[in-house]
């Protein structure tokens, strides 16, 4: 019986797995089945953890031979499992830090605003409850609000002559779309604000595009107020109020002006406290052109002081924040093969040591690997290109009542927008000046027409309102006009849309800068032969002071979380990091215990191979004459020394160097081998199975 009941579980597992692989109708049992497979195995595991404590506990008691090693056993067993299932050490997982943000504890209850939209939660056919992520935000209501649709319910004001304690406007423009749902819908309340991942886990819920369309209605309407918007958060899962950045007593005063609870009002006040410390860290070098101004651009909370030499910030920073401030250096200048700027720059190495051929060549190619003016141009005109941009659900469902039947989820494609001639020169020109920043391009070809076309647009409004005033003579119509067409010209010509925006950021985000560029062509050339002092130091310099200056900024970094962490940190599950992050003792135990004696074990397995084979050859047959060649080409393609000793064969022979033999017999032999040994294996077990099933 103890042998019958496991294998009629196996065999029904197996059976049905095989069916469900080759049967989609079925494919449902086979993840079932996989589920319960897992369940078997970890009760299997922790009944093998108790049998092996037992042994060894009994062998301890009775001072028998080998006990000391079953002590050994015992205590690694233990401290391994304690420091896994506990993760101790580990830290937070990457989306639990919240970098750049401060919390404040506030239960749900005392979170002030509701906000309210027509719609019916909708009922699953299999039953499944609304995503965990709103289940506790979300409800529903047969009933219409008294108020507007897409209004928020909070506390003060107009709450006390209605009905409803806390009416609250939403931000105008995000509360109400044009068009609403049909008459006859009940309300969708969300109590706090709706966060991406929820927004998205409730239009994944049903399928329907009414749904999806009153979770877009509502996912505009809870949202915070206008001048909030993307520094304040509401995490549920922790209950906490977070704040982005550095909190301004305007933002302090519109977070009150929500809720006039006690609650909330504390919660408010210890956000603002926490965003006002302020933590500063002391450099010895600073970017070419950094001062308190360029500081004051990246953020309002970052401050320099050049006379003590000390850069701060006020509040929690973002890895935003720290990314930018790392990029204060100029981009390495783009040169091309052949050109005057790769000639100098080689003659100014040569100038100061011999370079080897293949020093030159790696330092060619080096270069030919960095950015060019025709690779932005590129990149750049591929990110204008138009493209269908996908309807809305609300949008989608308004064609849906308005009696359409083949409803396309995309917009016709757009107008594409390529580089004018002469934007490509402002590139070109940028690109041979000798201030290389992304601030300053940006400026030239975004912020610089924007601001000009801005311009003639407000002077075309005058001179028409002028113009339509009463009793103005002048020809302001005229001049208007000519005006908002040279604005749309400008605007057309020499400005870029916002997906070419967004692509020079991310072009300019992963460039190296001029100091990491002569970094990296150092490293290069030394691989191919040693460099003088005198290079390297030339070379390296500038990028020692580089790495300072983004030491500097890390520290200045982990100061600023270090003002909240300790506040913090219970808020953020240390338990959701990986247990076998780097530096965890988990970790250390895998590293430098368990992988040793991995190593140790399997270098002794290798010999005892070696001896067989050994033994093997001296029966003087053909097997073992094969066996013996093919491990000696395999130990000798998996070392340097084999790749050496072949080397010299010519491309024609490529196929029959040692590291090449090795793949071939891996790939192709003894992947034939070990197929037929594993379904020997299961043919031996499935026969057994049966046999003992069926008491043949």
């Amino acid at each position: 019986m103890r042998r019958t009941i496991p294998l009629w579980i196996t065999a029904v597992c197996g059976f049905v797995l095989i069916v469900a692989h080759f049967s989609p109708y079925t494919e449902s049992w086979g993840e079932a089945t996989m589920i319960w497979f897992d369940v078997l195995a970890s009760v299997a595991f922790i009944l093998g953890g108790g049998n092996l404590l037992k042994i060894h506990l009994k062998k301890i008691s009775d001072r028998a031979a080998g006990w000391a090693y079953s002590a050994i056993t015992i205590l690694a067993f233990v401290v391994t499992l304690y420091v896994g299932l506990v993760k101790w050490g580990a830290p937070p997982a990457q989306q639990q830090e919240c970098y750049g943000e401060a919390f404040a504890r506030l239960p749900l209850a005392d979170f002030p605003v509701t906000y309210s939209v027509e719609g019916t939660i909708p009922e699953k056919s299999v039953g499944a409850p609304l995503p965990p992520s709103v289940r506790r935000q979300l409800r529903g209501s047969p009933e219409k609000p008294p108020l507007p649709l897409g209004e928020g319910w909070g506390e003060g004001g107009l709450a006390k002559r209605r009905k409803h304690p806390h009416p609250n406007p939403p931000p105008e423009g995000e509360g109400t779309l044009a068009n609403p749902l049909p008459e006859g819908e009940g309300t969708l309340d969300f109590h706090g604000w709706m966060a991406p991942d929820q927004k998205r886990d409730l239009a994944d819920y049903q399928e329907q595009l009414r749904w999806k369309c009153a979770v877009l209605r509502l996912s505009k309407a809870a949202q915070p107020p206008g001048p909030l918007a993307g520094k304040v958060a509401y995490h549920v899962d922790h209950e906490v109020l977070a704040f982005t950045g550095h909190m301004t007593e305007a933002d302090r005063d519109a977070l009150l002006a929500l809720g006039q609870s006690e609650a909330w009002r504390q919660a408010v006040e210890a956000l603002y406290e926490k965003t006002q410390r302020v933590a500063e860290v002391s450099v010895t070098f600073v970017p070419p052109g950094f001062d308190a101004e360029k500081a004051k651009a990246i953020s309002d909370a970052v401050r320099f002081d050049p006379q003590r030499m000390v850069l701060g910030v006020q509040g929690p920073m973002s890895a935003d924040r720290r990314d930018a401030l790392c990029r204060q250096f100029p981009l390495g200048r783009p040169l091309p093969e052949g050109g005057p700027g790769r000639e100098a720059l080689l003659a100014e190495l040569t100038a100061r040591g011999p370079l080897s051929q293949e020093q030159i060549e790696a330092f060619h190619l080096a270069l030919n690997g960095a950015w060019s003016v025709e690779e932005l141009v590129k990149v750049l005109n591929v990110a204008g290109l138009g493209e269908e941009v996908p309807k809305t659900a609300c949008e989608m469902f308004q064609e849906q009542q308005r009696g359409a039947r083949n409803i396309q989820p995309k917009k016709p494609k757009g107008k594409d927008q390529q580089l004018s001639r002469v934007q490509v020169a402002i590139i070109e020109q940028f690109a041979s000046g000798d201030v290389l920043t992304a601030e300053r391009l940006h400026e030239e070809l975004i912020d610089g027409p924007a601001t000009l076309a801005g311009s003639l647009e407000a002077a075309a409004a005058v001179e028409l309102a002028a113009e339509l005033a009463p009793g103005a003579p002048g020809p302001g119509d005229a001049r208007a006009g000519l005006l908002a067409s040279a604005s749309r010209t400008l605007r057309g010509l020499y400005t870029l849309n916002d997906k070419q925006a967004a692509a020079l950021d991310t072009f300019f985000e992963k460039t190296p800068s001029r100091r990491q560029r002569n970094k990296d062509l150092g490293v290069a050339m030394m691989k191919k032969g040693p460099l003088t002092r005198e290079q390297s130091d030339w070379l390296l310099d500038d990028y020692r002071q580089q790495l300072a200056w983004q030491r500097s900024v890390g520290e200045l970094f982990l100061e600023a979380q270090k003002e909240t962490f300790h506040e913090d940190c219970e808020y953020k599950f240390p338990w959701s990091g990986e247990y076998r992050a780097a530096g965890t003792p988990f970790w250390w135990l895998y590293e430098y215990a368990f992988k040793p004696l991995t190593a140790t074990m399997f270098a002794m397995l290798a010999f005892y191979v070696a001896s067989a084979a050994f033994r093997a050859f001296r029966a003087k047959n053909v097997e073992a004459t094969l066996l013996l060649v093919t491990a000696f080409i395999i130990l000798l393609g998996r070392t340097f020394a084999g790749a050496l000793l072949t080397g010299w064969l010519p491309d024609w022979l490529y196929p029959l160097r040692i590291e090449n033999l090795t793949d071939t017999i891996m790939a192709v032999f003894n992947t034939a081998g070990t197929r037929a040994i594993f379904i020997g294996i299961a043919l031996g077990i499935a026969s057994i199975s049966l046999k003992v099933l069926l008491g043949i």
